[in-house]
């Protein structure tokens, strides 16, 4: 079962447009979409996505992941599967350590 991330577990805050009827989050590849770093339900997506993809089964590494998205991903990687694929790479690297 995959892990389910309520706000509250975030450290960062963020914009919650929820009420933005047209707006997709990611539900996994491929998806060549926008990937907006500072709204909720987008962040909520992508680092469950990721921490199901390191099958994980709590939330122990959110933190660093979190750390991850916000201290080392460069902006210029914004297309979901890219921050997708680049967010799992960087922990798949630090769990080698």
């Amino acid at each position: 079962m995959p892990v389910a991330i309520r706000p509250e577990d975030l450290r960062y805050s963020y914009l919650d447009t929820s009420q933005d009827k047209g707006r997709t989050v990611f539900k996994g590849k491929p998806d060549r979409g926008y990937f907006d770093r500072h709204e909720l339900s987008e962040v909520i997506a992508m680092l469950e996505a990721v921490l199901d993809q390191l099958g994980c089964r709590d939330l122990t590494e959110l933190p660093r992941l979190e750390e991850i998205l916000h201290r080392v991903l460069p902006r210029d990687i914004s297309r979901r599967e890219e921050v997708f694929d680049s967010l799992v790479g960087a922990m798949r690297e630090l769990r080698q350590f």
